[in-house]
């Protein structure tokens, strides 16, 4: 006797992966084979295959999906995949790729039971493949390519910051968004160095952006006057910064600033806040199905950090977020416009914080400065910070150009 050698090809990893990925290609395939499908966002796989948004949103997120566990996480059960693809039949898709969908969910159900016995415990077993943790080897990898972009670029910061509040407008059925947004110990290299930052807008589902009627500044001055520029200043420091307007194209604010400083004596933390009045609907309507904060990295840094706080009334219904890193370098990505093809494979995990004061502060920010951003943002809306559910999405070294996102369907 002897201990038994196992095959590759023979494993669970080989087996469970080959069959669940099979899925996915297959369903890609079906998608690609209906000639009017301009795109596999959930409301367009909804409007033209007639199915419902929960169902859209699963087959929409399948196709996207890197590794298995998030690949298991969105396959429909029999019901919904039988709807899936009688849906996609009728809307003209080829009946060779629809053959091939279904082999390979019979495929996969089959190995589900071959390999675990039962769904419950292949989806335990499941967890552990793919990259779903940040390993130490892919950090190191990005902090290689962050000092090569920050030579390139001639420019690089601690942290970039965003904290988003979405909570319940003065107008019913709207939300309210404040948001604040920070280049953290900004340095440049090169007097020429590029940089821009940009004030929020909303999208919605189509890709249309826009800007709401109400934006106001956080930084108003004492008095109530409304200052010139976006700047928070009580949260900026450093060499004295004169943000000058470069962009006004359709729904896009975007500043930028000149100066003679290089290196160290050019190091500031810049930071702008709005706050958004009704800024989108807070339930689902025909052209916003779900909530999508992104955040443009275009500096290399050290680190990014966005938490998104989120009532707990108005989101009670809501799905589950995820967060999702694209890649932007064929070109910047809109919500409209992501494909799963635009996908990074990095794992991004969302941390619920039940204790605002035992989040930590981003790289370049000490404890009390941290703690001043919540007291500017809530004592500009009014709210009370216990009423949110408060989540953080962190990224070291994350590459750029690229935009990180939270999306949460309404």
């Amino acid at each position: 006797m002897g201990i038994e050698q196992i095959r590759h090809e023979d494993s669970f990893g080989h087996r469970a992966t080959t069959a669940l990925q099979e899925v996915r290609f297959s369903l890609l395939g079906v998608f690609e084979s209906i000639d009017d499908l301009n795109g596999q966002r959930p409301i367009d796989l909804s409007r033209l295959l007639g199915i419902d948004m929960k169902l859209a949103w699963k087959a929409s997120r399948l196709v996207r999906s890197v590794n298995p566990a998030e690949i298991l996480n969105e396959l429909p059960g029999r019901p919904g995949f039988k709807k899936l693809t009688i849906a996609a039949q009728k809307a003209g898709a080829s009946s060779e790729s629809i053959d091939h969908l279904r082999a390979a969910y019979e495929t996969l159900n089959s190995e589900i039971v071959s390999l675990s016995g039962t769904r419950s415990l292949f989806e335990t077993m499941i967890t552990g493949l793919g990259s779903n943790v940040d390993t130490p080897l892919a950090v190191e990898q990005r902090r290689q390519f962050f000092n090569g972009a920050r030579a390139v670029s001639g420019s690089q910061c601690n942290s970039c910051y965003r904290l988003d509040i979405l909570g319940p407008s003065s107008k019913e059925g709207f939300l309210d968004c404040a948001t604040i947004r920070m280049s953290i110990g900004l340095v440049k290299f090169h007097v020429t160095a590029p940089w821009r930052i940009r004030l929020p807008a909303v999208l919605d589902d189509t890709g249309k952006r826009s800007r709401p009627s109400r934006c106001e500044p956080i930084g108003s001055a004492p008095g109530g006057s409304e200052p010139s520029s976006p700047l928070v200043s009580e949260l900026c420091s450093g060499p004295e910064v004169n943000l000058l307007p470069i962009n006004s194209a359709q729904g896009i604010c975007e500043y930028s600033f000149e100066d003679k400083l290089i290196g160290p004596g050019s190091k500031r933390t810049i930071a702008i806040g709005e706050v958004l009045r009704q800024a989108e609907p807070a339930v689902a309507t025909d052209s916003h199905h779900g909530i999508h904060q992104i955040m443009r990295l275009r500096t290399p840094m050290e680190s990014a950090v966005m938490d998104v706080l989120m009532h707990r009334d108005t989101f009670a219904s809501s799905g589950d977020p995820r967060p999702i890193i694209y890649s932007d370098l064929f070109g910047e990505r809109s919500v409209s416009t992501y494909r799963e093809t635009d996908r990074m494979p990095i794992p991004i995990t969302i941390t619920n914080i039940d204790n605002p004061a035992l989040a930590s502060a981003p790289n370049g920010m000490d404890s009390e400065a941290f703690s001043r951003v919540h007291e500017i943002a809530f004592e500009k809306t009014g709210w009370s910070l216990g009423d949110f559910r408060y989540q953080r999405i962190e990224l070291a070294y994350p590459p750029v150009p690229s935009s990180l996102v939270y999306e949460v369907a309404l």
